[in-house]
């Protein structure tokens, strides 16, 4: 799980990207509306990763709650 939070840790990316930005306008002489619209885009894409942790969090952690109540049941410890 925390390998999975790892590998997809939204605040890191939007970080990384806010100082690429940050770097990047110094340059005024560039067009920067591509630009712009692909950190937008990149932005988006971290919400969406973290709401998916999110989900994927839950569901984790339902599977194991059911995985020990299996264990319980199958040692005696709880009935159906």
């Amino acid at each position: 799980m925390e390998k999975l939070t790892n590998i997809l840790n939204p605040q890191q990316k939007a970080d990384k990207l806010r100082v690429a930005w940050s770097e990047a306008s110094n340059y005024p002489d560039v067009d920067w509306n591509p630009a712009n619209e692909y950190v937008s885009m990149l932005e988006r894409k971290i919400i969406e990763q973290d709401r998916t942790i999110e989900l994927l969090q839950d569901k984790i952690e339902a599977l194991e709650a059911l995985g020990k109540a299996r264990r319980q049941w199958a040692n005696g410890e709880i009935e159906n």
